[in-house]
This record gives C-alpha cells, sequence and structure tokens, in this order.
C-alpha cells in the first residue's frame, strides 16, 4: 500500500516565533538595564565613601581646634568664639555647597554592541570630569595616547588639573580632571568617547567576562 504524507500545519507558527523573538529582545534590554542599575550602585557607593572621608575630615578639624583652645583663658575663649563659629558656619555652607553640585554630575555610560565599556561622571558646573574605564587602559590604548597622553597634559598648563587612578596591579582604572573650563568639559568628554570607541574597533578593549555578564 503506498504511503502518503502530509503537511501538517500548525497555526499561528510565525506569530508564537514573533513572541519569542520579542522575549529575547526583551531579555536582553532588562540585561542593559541591570548592567547600568549595577554601576550605578558603584558609583553611588564611591559617592558613600567620599562622604565618609569628608566626615574624617570634620571630626579632625574639630579635634584640631579643641587642642588649639584647650590651654586659652576663658575670657580669651570668649572673644574668639564669635571668629571660630563664624569660621565654622563658612566651613558648613562650603560643605553643602560642595555637596549641591556633586549632586549635579550627570552620569554618562559609553556603551557599544550592549556592553559597558566606559562611565563619565561630568560636572559642568563644578568643571570636573570622571572617566572609569570597564578595560585596561595602557599605552597602546588611544585613551592613552590621545587623553593622558597629549590632551591632559594641555589642560593642566592653562590651570586644570587630572589625576589617574590605579588597581594594584599599577594598571589605570579611571581619570579625574578637575578645575576644567566649560569648553574643556565638553571636549574632553567629545575625545574621550571617541578614544573608547576607538579602542573597541580596534580590539584594545577588552571588558572581563564577569564585567560582561554581570546581571
Amino acid at each position: 500500500m503506498q504511503k502518503h504524507l502530509f503537511c501538517v500545519s500548525i497555526p499561528y507558527l510565525d506569530e508564537l516565533e514573533e513572541q519569542a523573538k520579542k522575549a529575547e529582545r526583551d531579555a536582553d534590554l532588562l540585561l542593559s538595564e541591570a548592567n547600568e542599575l549595577e554601576e550605578l550602585a558603584g558609583t553611588l557607593k564611591k559617592k558613600a565613601e567620599s562622604l565618609k572621608k569628608l566626615a574624617q575630615g570634620y571630626r579632625r578639624a574639630a579635634e584640631v581646634i579643641r587642642e588649639s583652645v584647650k590651654d586659652v583663658p576663658e575670657d580669651i575663649l570668649k572673644e574668639r568664639a564669635e571668629s571660630l563659629m563664624a569660621q565654622a558656619q563658612r566651613l558648613t555652607e562650603r560643605a553643602e555647597k560642595k555637596k549641591k553640585v556633586e549632586a549635579k554630575a550627570e552620569k554618562i555610560p559609553f556603551i557599544m554592541n550592549g556592553v559597558t565599556y566606559a562611565e563619565f561622571l561630568v560636572n559642568s558646573e563644578a568643571g570636573s570630569l570622571r572617566a572609569d574605564f570597564r578595560y585596561p587602559i595602557t599605552e597602546e590604548t588611544e585613551v592613552f595616547q590621545i587623553i593622558i597622553k597629549q590632551l591632559l597634559p594641555v589642560y593642566k598648563e592653562k590651570g586644570a588639573s587630572y589625576t589617574a587612578e590605579r588597581d594594584s596591579s599599577s594598571t589605570i582604572t579611571a581619570i579625574v580632571a578637575e578645575n576644567l573650563e566649560a569648553y574643556m568639559v565638553t571636549e574632553l568628554l567629545r575625545k574621550l568617547q571617541g578614544a573608547v570607541s576607538s579602542d573597541v574597533k580596534a580590539g584594545k578593549a577588552a571588558v572581563p567576562q564577569r564585567v560582561k555578564d554581570s546581571p
């Protein structure tokens, strides 16, 4: 007996495939958002550590003041009390102003192909820019050759300051530039983005797998 083959049609097969693709896209988006939240948590942790150091500075200042007046006669101390209170008020106002300025900093992640290669914390009002890199900045990278070796020294001659933060193996992981003029902030951000993009395209921006895949 001759066997007949029949083509079985499954209803809505195309729709199911579209739903599967949509689910994959949504999953990729959620993973990307999770990575950004993790990076934000890291930034907030650094701010918290900075505030703790500020608190330590306040306590050291208070101790210095206490030591400086412990042997001063009471009548003279009363005369100086107003001056000390005014000084304390100025320090408090300065700290509050610094806190407000830091709160205005804008976080700008650099993402290519779903991978975050760097994160920039830009504060135009304060004239500062911090760049945290997710890949090692070696002498072969564009970030080192263009930004660290060429651009930042030019800014320094014009009154700006900068430091390169390193890990335990002396590899550069971040750049902090301060006392920048407004045009310097804009230019530095643009050139940093260009340098990181060049490093990625040239295969010089190897992000560790644990950073790439972290939820």
